[in-house]
C-alpha cells in the first residue's frame, strides 16, 4: 500500500510565510530552524491545523555545499515539524550545480548526506522538490533509495512551457522517477494552479504512482524588494478543481500558498485517472511508446578502426556528427556500443554524457560487460534499453537484478548454452524462459524486447523465415521484439536492398524495434530481395539478378556552416568553419554575419519555450569556440567591455547566471564571474577593480530578491555610472524599474544590451 494516500493534502510555503514572520534579509530560511525556532513551529502548526496530512520540514536548502552544520539544521527542522503529530517530510532542494558542471558522484555523495541526517533524525518521509536537472534528480532519488526505507516522492518544476528550464518532458519524468522507485511524483513551484494542468496530463499518462501538485498562489509580485501573491484562497480552490478533475491525486502548495489556501483545497476529490501508457523509452526530451521505432546503430567501434582509434585517443568531436546524421536520418533511438578490448569501462563514463548532451533521443545501452551496464545505467538521465540478456542462467542472474534497480528495459536474446536453435520452437523456448525470469525480478512482459537473432541469410538459408516466425509469435507471449537487420545480409551484394526488404517483412510480422542505419530504414527492398529472403529465390540467382544494379550508399554529411555549427551546439565545427571564413572574411564580418545571428537564433528559440538550457549551453560553447578565433584576428584586443556578474547573496542558485557569463563571453565581453551567494561588499570590490565595466545581478528565490535590492543601491551610490543588469525567476521588469537596474529575462538579452552599450561608450 503506497505512504502517499488518495485525496490527501500536503502543506504550503515556508519561505514567503517566514519572509512575512520577519525572516532578515539575507538569512536562509532553514538557519530560521536555529535562530526563529518559535516562527517555523508556528507556520508549521498552521498548516497542520489547515487540514494539512504532511508536513515538509523547514530543510530544503540544508546540504553539505550550502552549510557546514547542514545536520544540525536538518536535525532541528525535523524536530519541529514533528511537534504537529503528522507524518513528517525531510525536504531535499537542488544542491544548485550548473549543468554542465553537475557530476553524478558529486551530488549523490551530497544527497547521501543529507538523506541519512534527515533519517537519523527521525523524518517520515522524504520529498525531493524543485528539480530541474534530471543528473540531480537521479542522483537526490538514488540517493533516498540507497541509503534510506523511507517513502520517496519527487517532483520537479515545470515552466509555463510544459518543461523544466533544461527541457525535461513531465511524462519523461513520470517515467524515470517511476522506473527508479519513487513512491509519488509531481510538480511544484515555477508556475500556478492553472498552469499545471498539462503537466498533470502528461504525467498521468506516464505513471501509476500517486500525483502530488504543489503550485505557488500565482505568480510573484514585487514591491520595495519583497516578493508578494495576490492569488485568493478561493481562486486557488477553483484552479486547483481543475487539477483534480484530471486526475490528481494530492495537492499542496509552494510559494506563497498560505494555510487558508490549504484549507480551501482539503474537502476536493480526484476524479477517475486516465489509462496509463506502458513501457516508454525516454530522454528528459523525448518520451517513446514503442509500436514501431528505428534504433541507430553507427555509435558502435565494431569493424571501424577509424573509429576505434578516435574513441581510444579522446577526439570524442565525431560523437556530435554520429548523433546528428543519424537524427536527420530518422533514428528514434540510438544505441551505444563502446567495446573496444581493455577501455570499455573507461569510454562508457566519456562517452555516454557525451551522447546525452548531443542528442535528445534515448539510449540502448549496448555491451557484454556487467560492469559497463551497470555503470551506464547509474549516470544516463533517461529510462534507457539494455542490450542484452540470453538464456544463459549465469547472465540472467548479472543483468536482470541490474535492469530492475535503475528501472530500465532489457533485449533478450534466443540464444543459450547450446547456441541459437534453428527453429522457431526452440527460439521461443528461450523467450519464454527470459520473460519467466525477468518476471521473478518484477520486470514486465512490455518492458522485455526479444531478439530473434538474424542469420545471414547466404550462410543459414532459411534462417531468415525462422527469425520472422519467431518475431510473430513473440507478440503472442506479451513481449516486444527487436532485431538487428543487417546480418541478414552479411556475404551479398546489394545489402541495403535485402535489409529494406527484411525490415518490412519483419515489420509486417509485428517488429517492434529495428537496429539498422537510419538512413535506410525508409527503403522499400526489391521484389528480387523479398524472394530471396522468402526462399524463392536462391542467393546464386538473387546475384546473377544483382549485376549491374547498385543502391545509392548514405549520403556524408555536407559540412556546417558557421551559423549552423553554432546552432546545433557543435564546437568543433564551429571551429572549423569560422578558420575557414576568417581566410575571407575580416573578424567583425565573421561575429557580426554569423556568429551573433546564431546566438540570436538560439536566445529566440528559448525565450519562445521552443529550446532549452542544454541548447544553450552547447551553442554558447560552440561559439565561443568560434570566437576564440575571431578574437585572435583582433590581435588579442577584445573589442568590447567587462561584465561582474554575480548570484546575490543568500541565493545558491546560478543556473542563469552561469548561461549569461558563457553567452556574454562569446560576444567578445570579458567576463568576471563572482559565483553564487555573493555578499554586496564582493561586488562591490570586483567592479573597484574592473572599471570601466558592467554589473550582472542574478537571484531565483524571491527570498532573496531583496539582497538584489541592496547590492544594487550601493552599486549605484559608490559607482552611479555603472550600468546595473538584473534577471532570474522571481524578477520581473517591474521589480528593475523600482531597484533602478535593466531587466534581462533571458542570458541573450543581456549580452545584447552589453554589447550595444559598449559598442556606444
Amino acid at each position: 500500500m503506497n505512504f502517499f494516500k488518495k485525496d490527501s493534502v500536503f502543506d504550503g510555503a515556508m519561505g514567503t510565510m517566514l519572509l512575512a514572520a520577519g525572516l532578515p534579509t539575507g538569512m536562509r530560511t532553514e538557519r530560521a530552524n536555529v535562530a526563529m525556532p518559535t516562527a517555523v513551529e508556528k507556520i508549521h502548526r498552521a498548516f497542520a491545523e489547515s487540514g494539512a496530512d504532511y508536513i515538509t520540514a523547514n530543510t530544503f536548502g540544508a546540504n553539505a555545499a550550502a552549510e557546514s552544520d547542514f545536520a544540525d539544521l536538518i536535525t532541528a527542522g525535523i524536530r519541529l515539524a514533528k511537534k504537529t503529530k503528522r507524518p513528517v517530510g525531510l525536504d531535499v532542494g537542488p544542491i544548485g550545480v550548473a549543468a554542465k558542471t553537475a557530476d553524478f558522484d558529486t551530488l549523490y555523495a551530497l544527497f547521501r548526506k543529507s538523506i541519512e541526517a534527515g533519517a537519523a533524525a527521525g523524518a517520515d518521509f522524504i520529498i525531493i522538490e524543485t528539480m530541474t536537472n534530471l543528473v540531480e534528480l537521479r542522483a537526490a532519488l538514488l540517493a533516498a533509495k540507497e541509503h534510506s526505507r523511507l517513502p520517496v516522492a519527487a517532483t520537479m518544476s515545470f515552466e509555463r512551457s510544459g518543461r523544466t528550464v533544461y527541457g525535461v518532458r513531465p511524462d519523461s519524468f513520470a517515467c524515470i522517477a517511476t522506473a527508479l522507485g519513487a513512491d509519488a511524483v509531481g510538480a511544484n513551484c515555477s508556475t500556478g494552479p492553472a498552469d499545471m494542468a498539462v503537466c498533470a496530463a502528461d504525467m498521468l499518462r506516464a505513471t501509476k504512482l500517486p500525483i502530488i501538485m504543489q503550485p505557488n498562489a500565482g505568480l510573484p509580485i514585487i514591491r520595495d524588494g519583497v516578493a508578494f501573491y495576490d492569488m485568493t484562497p478561493d481562486a486557488f480552490r477553483e484552479e486547483a478543481k481543475k487539477l483534480k478533475a484530471l486526475g490528481v491525486d494530492i495537492l499542496g502548495g509552494c510559494c506563497g500558498t498560505t494555510p487558508d489556501c490549504i484549507a480551501a483545497v482539503k474537502a476536493i476529490k480526484a476524479d477517475g485517472r486516465p489509462t496509463v501508457d506502458v513501457g516508454a523509452l525516454c530522454s528528459g526530451a523525448r518520451y517513446i511508446v514503442p509500436t514501431y521505432a528505428v534504433v541507430g546503430e553507427r555509435i558502435n567501434p565494431t569493424g571501424k578502426p577509424k573509429f576505434r582509434a578516435a574513441l581510444t585517443e579522446g577526439r570524442l568531436e565525431c560523437l556530435d556528427a554520429l548523433c546528428r546524421e543519424q537524427m536527420a536520418d530518422g533514428a528514434d533511438l540510438l544505441d551505444v556500443n563502446v567495446g573496444v578490448a581493455g577501455f570499455e569501462r573507461e569510454l562508457i563514463e566519456k562517452v555516454l554524457p557525451k551522447v546525452a548532451d548531443a542528442s535528445p533521443l534515448p539510449l540502448v545501452l549496448d555491451s557484454s560487460d556487467v560492469a559497463v551496464l551497470e555503470r551506464g545505467l547509474r549516470l544516463y538521465p533517461g529510462r534507457a534499453l539494455v542490450n542484452s540478456v540470453c538464456g544463459k542462467d549465469a547472465v540472467l542472474d548479472s543483468v536482470l537484478p541490474l535492469v530492475k534497480r535503475y528501472g530500465a528495459a532489457v533485449v533478450g536474446l534466443t540464444l543459450d548454452d547450446d547456441g541459437i536453435p534453428e527453429t522457431a520452437d526452440g527460439r521461443i523456448r528461450i523467450a519464454e524462459k527470459i520473460l519467466r525470469r525477468a518476471a521473478e525480478h518484477g520486470i514486465a512482459p512490455h518492458d522485455v524486447y526479444i531478439d530473434a537473432l538474424t542469420l545471414s541469410e547466404a550462410s543459414v538459408p532459411g534462417g531468415a523465415a525462422v527469425t520472422l516466425e519467431t518475431v510473430e509469435r513473440v507478440k503472442r507471449l506479451g513481449a516486444r521484439t527487436i532485431l538487428g537487420v543487417s546480418n541478414v545480409s552479411f556475404g551479398m551484394p546489394l545489402r541495403e536492398d535485402i535489409n529494406a526488404a527484411f525490415l518490412n517483412l519483419a515489420r509486417a510480422k509485428g517488429l517492434t524495434l529495428a537496429i539498422i542505419n537510419p538512413h535506410y530504414a525508409a527503403f522499400e527492398g526489391s521484389a528480387a530481395a523479398t524472394d530471396f529472403l522468402c526462399g524463392r529465390l536462391s542467393a546464386e540467382d538473387f546475384i546473377a539478378k544483382a549485376q549491374g544494379v547498385t543502391v545509392a550508399p548514405p549520403e556524408t554529411g555536407r559540412a556546417l556552416t558557421l551559423r549552423e555549427a553554432v546552432v546545433a551546439g557543435d564546437a568543433t565545427a564551429a571551429a572549423l568553419a569560422a578558420e575557414s571564413l576568417l581566410k575571407e572574411l575580416p573578424p567583425l564580418a565573421v561575429a557580426e554575419r554569423q556568429i551573433i545571428p546564431a546566438l540570436n537564433e538560439i536566445g529566440d528559440g528559448y525565450a519562445k519555450g521552443e529550446l532549452f538550457l542544454p541548447a544553450l549551453i552547447a551553442a554558447a560553447d560552440a561559439a565561443e569556440a568560434a570566437f576564440r578565433l575571431v578574437r585572435e584576428k583582433f590581435d588579442g584586443k577584445r573589442g568590447a567591455g567587462t561584465l561582474v556578474i554575480a548570484t546575490v547573496k543568500g541565493d545558491i542558485h546560478d543556473i542563469g547566471k552561469n548561461i549569461t557569463a558563457a553567452v556574454a563571453a562569446s560576444y567578445g565581453i570579458e567576463v568576471v564571474d563572482l559565483g553564487k551567494d555573493v555578499s554586496t561588499e564582493r561586488v562591490l570590490e570586483a567592479v573597484r577593480a574592473h572599471l570601466p565595466c558592467a554589473v550582472g545581478l542574478s537571484a531565483l528565490m524571491t527570498t532573496t530578491a531583496a539582497n538584489m535590492a541592496e547590492t544594487a543601491a550601493a552599486v549605484r551610490a559608490a559607482f552611479p555610472d555603472v550600468p546595473i543588469l538584473s534577471g532570474g525567476a522571481a524578477i520581473t521588469p517591474e521589480f528593475c524599474r523600482e531597484i533602478g537596474t535593466v531587466y534581462c529575462a533571458t542570458a541573450t538579452d543581456t549580452a545584447r544590451w552589453l554589447a550595444d552599450y559598449f559598442k556606444k561608450r
